[in-house]
């Protein structure tokens, strides 16, 4: 919980390759900023961002006004200082599905070029993307973290619990089940697959509009849950390299955009291989239907069945 002294643990293993990817990536923004400050000032662009700057770039102005709105500001990030990617969209794919290495490489080599036409002033890693492009479909088709199929295995049990919603009277037995399943499979007490799931039976619209409970599309939500741990891989290499990063994920999923509010990585820590450890804070925001000592109460009810410590 933000704000409190509940931190819950998590960790995820990526592929080593990930980080030699990430590295790359930290180290062209370190070369063109202040290298005594080494502060990089980063935005990410998930697949809906890439979408809607391959649409302007066709000369399709969006109707839509939430789409209008985006578009403004994928405009206004368009300033000398200001780097911006598309990893998030490329490792997501543009299938609904895992990428073959083809379809990757195809991917890498679009969004490339689509974020090198739109902007003329901030800093695009369109030419790293390039060069690197066999690593990346290499690395990003054929690796995914570690979890995964845990969370997909939860998922597939978790979203008939919550379905459309499920009555007050009735939650307090989901959230056992809940807890029960993750800790059967063997997920972690903080993974954001659990915590999001009971975020989303206690009300909390964000995680529902993340997760999609109805609609059983599991590569989209899993995709989404996994921006947390991708986000983890950018901060800790930029810890490695001693430089401060700043993130900021562009989206048009406001499900995914208020998650991402009501959580905070902490002591990212690199590991062997690519594994990374770190800390995740979970927000009482996240449960709307709670009160503070209430959101509370779920996380340690969580990490009382896990026998772990609030610390």
């Amino acid at each position: 919980m933000t704000g409190t002294t509940c931190r819950v643990p998590d960790e995820w293993l990526l592929g080593g390759r990930h980080a030699i990817l990430l590295d790359r990536e930290v180290r062209t923004a370190l070369s063109k900023v202040n290298l005594i400050m080494r502060i990089i000032q980063l935005f990410l662009l998930d697949r809906n961002a890439v979408s809607c700057i391959k649409d302007a770039n066709a000369g399709k102005e969006p109707t839509d006004e939430k789409r209008k709105t985006l578009l403004e500001r994928l405009r206004n990030l368009d300033q000398i200082g200001v780097r911006i990617s598309p990893l998030l969209s490329i490792i997501e794919g543009e299938k609904g599905r895992a990428d073959t290495a083809e379809e990757k490489a195809a991917c890498v080599l679009k969004e490339a070029g689509a974020l090198e036409r739109f902007y003329r002033n901030a800093q695009v890693d369109s030419q790293l993307l390039r060069d690197t492009v066999d690593l990346a479909s290499e690395t990003f088709a054929g690796c995914i973290e570690e979890f995964w199929g845990l969370r997909e295995e939860f998922l597939n049990f978790a979203f008939p619990q919550l379905g459309g919603g499920v009555p007050k009277e009735k939650r307090s037995a989901i959230e056992a089940k809940l807890i029960a399943e993750a800790r059967r499979i063997g997920l972690q007490a903080g993974d954001p697959a659990l915590m999001l799931n009971l975020a989303a039976l206690y009300g909390g619209r964000a995680a529902r509009e993340l997760l999609k409970p109805t609609k059983m599309k599991l590569y989209n939500a899993l995709s989404d849950l996994h921006v947390v741990s991708r986000l983890g891989l950018f901060l800790a290499t930029a810890r490695k390299l001693r430089a401060t990063l700043s993130i900021e994920v562009v989206t048009l999923d406001q499900g995914l955009d208020g998650v991402l509010r009501g959580i905070e990585l902490v002591d990212q820590t690199p590991g062997e291989g690519g594994a990374l450890k770190h800390h995740v804070r979970y927000s009482a925001s996240l449960f709307d239907e709670l009160s503070r000592d209430e959101a509370l109460d779920v996380t340690e009810r969580v990490l009382t069945a896990y026998d772990v410590s609030v610390v």
